[in-house]
């Protein structure tokens, strides 16, 4: 009987100290309303004190939350989204990162940037990252030591750099005493997630032809701020090539002509089956003319120029027969001839594959008929033009708007008998309506051209299906009959053709 008083007086006294162990909260009073409550019953468990202290900073009770947060840390050290209670119930559990907020209101920036870092490197949230840049700002704001604006790096790309991308990345670092707070580029905010002194920054730019002046900002948490201005040239065609002879002198061939680019021609070669006879580097000049003398070869020769963003522009060199006693005649020296361009870009001239009714002034466009689909952003369109007579202005425009022109200065100065030029054109969703106009000294050709840009869809998709004999023997007519048999039973594509008895042509349909 004694012992077994005994161990209901020692089971008593482990109550008793239970009890005290897991002393609730006190409640905080605000309003008339109750703060520091908890849900469902108070055990003592890392829960229970975070339940409590949301509740405390509901009304603001900070000093209340600052020790349940604590005590709950005590218990459980770990910021974690989805930490388990008991059973199969699951709270999101962020102590260190709602005690850093809770210093952050008592102005305890120190210990609130210590308690949100802490958070961050357990279990990275939006919220914690914006209270440790709210913290780290007021710290700032508090020391008041300021001194500098901040410093702007561009790492690529270089400044009037020449591009021949319609989208470009510029990258960089926006430096600061203090920390940098916000980045803009063209005025559109960059996503900082971490206030820092140094803070590297990307951004994807659409540029249109041209100049683009794109401005960087960085302003810092003091409101300071600096800009600097980043030029990028962004050119879409190659080198224009006008030639006014090609003829051959003895053992060698005269070639008279003007090369003009607006970004700087970087190189110019004579190509016999790809190996170059003939090569100069204008070093990023304008224009340059040719009259210069190279061997004679009997084979087909390509005059290509590339500009310093890398497009590139070829023409044939068709070589005419000239007589010793002419030599004197042709060697004239060709003055000024100079291909400007219109206000926009000197972008000269587009036309079709199929030639004028006018047989002595031709206009052609390599690979593109009078209409067609197309289901590219842009398209590069490769043109030459000849005549009997020197080219005096050559102009295009698209869907009603001038995009290339020869300028006014051509029409004192010839462009030549034949004019090449490349040109990559950004299409519209529809229909791309080129007209293009060419005149020389005596008439004038126009041509239009329509490409009609259309999304890709699934119904467009064709799927041809060639089989081919491992030997030289005809396929037996069940493999055929068995391969026919087979798509249809999938009831995705529809045949729409049967051509030779090893081909077949499929449209897929769904």
């Amino acid at each position: 009987m004694l012992s077994f008083l005994k161990f209901i007086s020692i089971i008593g006294l482990c109550i008793i100290i239970s009890a005290c162990a897991t002393i609730r909260p006190e409640p905080c009073v605000k309003n008339g309303k109750v703060y520091g409550v908890t849900k469902g019953l108070f055990r003592g468990k890392f829960w229970n004190y975070y339940d409590a202290a949301l509740s405390y900073t509901d009304g603001a009770c900070w000093q209340e939350a600052e020790l349940a947060f604590e005590q709950a840390i005590h218990l459980n050290n770990t910021d974690e989204q989805w930490t388990m209670t008991y059973g199969l119930r699951f709270i999101n559990y962020f102590p260190h990162r709602e005690l850093g907020i809770v210093y952050l209101f008592q102005g305890k920036f120190k210990q609130a940037i210590q308690e949100l870092e802490r958070s961050i490197q357990q279990q990275h949230s939006g919220r914690g990252m914006f209270y440790l840049n709210t913290a780290r700002k007021c710290q700032a704001l508090s020391q008041k030591n300021d001194r500098l604006k901040p410093q702007i790096v561009i790492e690529s790309p270089e400044k009037n750099n020449c591009t021949s991308d319609y989208a470009i990345v510029i990258t960089g670092i926006a430096r600061d005493d203090t920390l940098i707070e916000r980045i803009l580029v063209n005025d559109y905010p960059l996503k900082i997630d971490d206030y820092e002194k140094e803070i590297y920054f990307e951004k994807n730019i659409h540029i249109q032809p041209g100049n683009n002046d794109i401005i960087i900002k960085a302003i810092d948490v003091f409101g300071n701020e600096s800009a600097i201005t980043h030029h990028i040239f962004l050119d879409i065609q190659g080198p224009a090539l006008s030639l006014d002879s090609v003829e051959k002198t003895r053992e060698l061939i005269h070639i008279k002509g003007t090369i003009y680019d607006t970004s700087g021609i970087a190189s110019v070669s004579i190509y016999n089956t790809n190996k170059a006879i003939y090569h100069q580097q204008p070093e990023g000049k304008q224009f340059i003319h040719l009259d210069d003398h190279i061997p004679f070869v009997n084979q087909p020769l390509i005059l290509t120029a590339e500009d310093m963003a890398g497009n590139q522009t070829q023409i044939p060199l068709n070589i005419s027969q000239t007589k010793s006693s002419d030599r004197h005649s042709i060697s004239s020296k060709i003055d000024h001839q100079i291909l400007l361009a219109s206000n926009f870009m000197p972008m000269p001239l587009l036309t079709s594959n199929k030639t004028t009714h006018n047989k002595s002034l031709l206009i052609e466009l390599e690979g593109i008929k009078d209409i067609q689909t197309v289901y590219f952003d842009d398209i590069l369109l490769k043109l030459k033009v000849s005549g009997m007579n020197a080219i005096k202005s050559v102009f295009i425009d698209h869907n009603g708007n001038r995009i290339s022109g020869t300028s006014s200065y051509s029409k004192k100065h010839t462009i030549g008998k034949q004019y090449c030029i490349n040109l990559n054109v950004q299409l519209i969703e529809g229909e791309n309506r080129f007209t293009i106009k060419v005149n020389d000294d005596q008439q004038q050709t126009e041509k239009t051209v329509i490409i009609h840009k259309k999304k890709l869809e699934i119904d467009d998709v064709n799927m041809t299906i060639a089989m081919i004999p491992v030997k030289d023997k005809p396929f037996k007519p069940d493999l055929e009959t068995l391969l026919l048999e087979s798509f249809n039973q999938t009831k995705r594509f529809n045949i729409v053709g049967l051509g030779l008895s090893i081909l077949l042509t499929f449209i897929q349909v769904g």
